[in-house]
């Protein structure tokens, strides 16, 4: 069994049993938690070390949880030194649930009352328990649970684990009572909330242990607040809904926002700047809503359709293909169909080297569709993916990626690209994924393209290098064994 998974075990075990003493359970916390991140510190060498995130710890002054995807590993330095909290109050996306969005809840309910700095009543605890790099997180978390033989379910399950731990102090703190819970990631719902339960007429669910507040917008949507325009009011009703359900449960100086539950809050109507628009423009941007989402769901039908209009059967969809033939289509059947084909082809193209550069099972159905086009970069990020850390296997990777980038596939969309322009444009994704010097563990062997494996390849190499070192210099040059920075 592994150092993590034990850890993780022991985690689960502490919470199922908790002590009934506060000071007992607060001891035993602190110790499980410590246990978890040594454990993960010793993954791959410490490659994650520094990037340990277990949120934050059990205040007596917590008067709800907000629950975020992860860190990132740029922006992540210690909130509690040395206890692996790397959620500053400092992060724009906390200050956005800590001072912001309160304050202007408060000025919605004609309170004087404003808070300068964070609140810090607010506690947080991410999805992720690494700070991780933002363009390529799904791949760090691969990365990270293969190295710590973990599942994915376990990785999300360490989260929930402090998910709980909160909602148990915050009952001991609080006669009992049920703690208030606010999901602002999406991916958080989708791997920390599995629950039946109905909520009540505002979208709420309450349990014996939480105040499911329900999902709202990334921190990030209320500091680039035109990202909030792609929800529509309904939306953000019940967003609205969620933050007054939230924050009024803390008491205190928050205890007016409770005279909003009646009619509401317009919350984000104000910070989409809904609230400023002519009804022109309200007219516009419904059209684009539904257009934008309309064509991927029609390509998505017209493909299962054998992209034949007389093959649609359903009213609603004959509906969209019209609506979208006169406005994406200019009136054209042929014109739209391309529309639709290209569009498909796009997303298909985009979320299979994504998937492929993950590592993740490629579906048949797509490379179907894609027919062969970007076969090499396919094949060559699904290779990609395998390389090691510490370049370990680089030079397996490059030949395998090397004897792709020579086989000419029928249909791929770079038959005319040589080699060595395949291998530039590889690398100029690579680059544009945040991996470039995991890529450059892949230069030495391509620079020097030989064969490492056996002596006799060892000594051709050197004497076409026209070199006097030893073989076991030479095999260290060709095979990188320095570990990368980001490691």
């Amino acid at each position: 069994m592994s150092g993590v998974r034990r850890a993780i075990l022991n985690m689960l075990h502490l919470l199922i049993s908790p002590p009934t003493d506060e000071d007992e359970y607060k001891t035993a916390y602190l110790k499980a938690r410590d246990d978890l991140a040594k454990a993960i510190a010793k993954v791959s060498g410490g490659r994650w070390k520094e990037y340990i995130n277990l949120s934050d710890l059990l205040y007596d002054f917590t008067k709800g949880l907000v629950c975020k995807n992860y860190a990132p590993n740029d922006d992540c330095n210690e909130h509690d030194e040395g206890m692996h909290n790397r959620i500053p109050r400092t992060n724009s996306c906390i200050l956005t649930y800590a001072k912001v969005l309160i304050n202007s809840l408060l000025k919605e309910a004609k309170s004087d009352y404003r808070f300068e700095g964070a609140f810090n009543a607010v506690a947080f605890v991410d999805a992720c328990v690494l700070a991780l790099e933002k363009d390529r997180y799904k791949a760090e978390i691969r990365e990270f649970i293969n190295a710590a033989g973990i599942s994915l379910d376990e990785f999300y399950l360490t989260s929930i684990m402090l998910i709980g731990f909160q909602a148990i102090w915050y009952g001991m703190n609080n006669n009992g009572n049920p703690m208030p819970l606010l999901l602002a990631s999406a991916n958080a719902r989708d791997h920390l909330i599995d629950t039946t339960l109905q909520p009540n007429e505002y979208g709420i669910i309450n349990t014996s242990w939480l105040i499911y507040c329900s999902v709202v917008p990334h921190g990030e949507c209320f500091v680039c607040t035109s990202h909030l325009l792609q929800w529509d009011e309904e939306a953000y009703r019940k967003f609205g809904n969620s933050f007054v359900w939230f924050y009024s449960r803390f008491g205190g100086h928050l205890a007016v926002i409770k005279e909003l539950i009646a009619n509401g809050s317009e919350i984000v109507f104000r910070f989409s700047g809904w609230l400023s628009l002519s009804e022109e423009e309200k007219a516009d941007i419904r059209a684009c809503r539904r257009l934008n989402s309309e064509i991927i769901t029609l390509a998505a039908i017209m493909y299962r359709a054998g992209w034949e209009f007389s093959a649609l059967t359903s009213t609603a969809d004959i509906e969209m293909y019209n609506r979208l033939k006169a406005s994406k289509g200019k009136g054209s059947d042929k014109t739209l169909i391309e529309k639709l084909q290209k569009r498909y082809a796009s997303f298909v193209d985009y979320s299979t080297i994504d998937s492929a550069f993950n590592g993740e099972t490629l579906d048949e159905e797509d490379l179907q569709v894609l027919g062969g086009k970007y076969s090499h970069v396919i094949q060559a990020a699904s290779a990609f993916a395998t390389l090691e850390d510490d370049g370990s296997n680089a030079q397996t990777v490059f030949e395998e990626i090397d004897t792709i980038f020579t086989t000419k596939e029928e249909g791929d969309n770079s038959q005319d690209m040589t080699k060595d322009q395949r291998w530039v444009s590889f690398e100029k994704r690579c680059i544009n994924k945040g991996w470039a010097e995991k890529f450059a563990l892949l230069k030495e062997p391509r620079r020097i393209k030989g064969v490492a494996r056996t002596a006799d390849n060892v000594a051709k190499k050197r004497k076409e290098l026209g070199t006097g070192e030893s073989s076991q210099a030479t095999v260290a040059r060709i095979k990188p064994t320095a570990k990368p920075s980001w490691a």
